[in-house]
């Protein structure tokens, strides 16, 4: 029997396909490599986010205490300067 040019049999073809199979490994672990990246990239940038909310928060909460603070210090000398019993209750040790 005579080969003809599309006869794929023998080594060369057990070559192409060998050499297929390493580049379809090679492509998988590319994409492997490139979405263990991206989602490193987007855990990265969640905590990113999560820090800058956490700190705007604790910026928020820390003005509110200040502003309690003022007011419960202005209620305090609101009540000494008129000389109420619960100023001197609050005062006694």
């Amino acid at each position: 029997m005579t080969s003809t040019p599309n006869d794929y049999s023998g080594s060369s073809g057990d070559d192409a396909s060998g050499l297929v199979a390493e580049q379809v490994k090679q492509g998988s672990q590319q994409v492997v490599q490139q979405t263990q990246q991206a989602a490193a990239q987007v855990v990265e940038k969640a905590q990113e986010q999560a820090r800058h909310a956490m700190t705007s928060q604790k910026d928020q909460l820390a003005q509110s205490l200040r502003t309690v603070a003022c007011s419960l210090e202005q209620a305090g000398e609101t009540l000494r300067s008129q000389g109420t019993p619960v100023a001197a209750a609050a005062e006694a040790p």
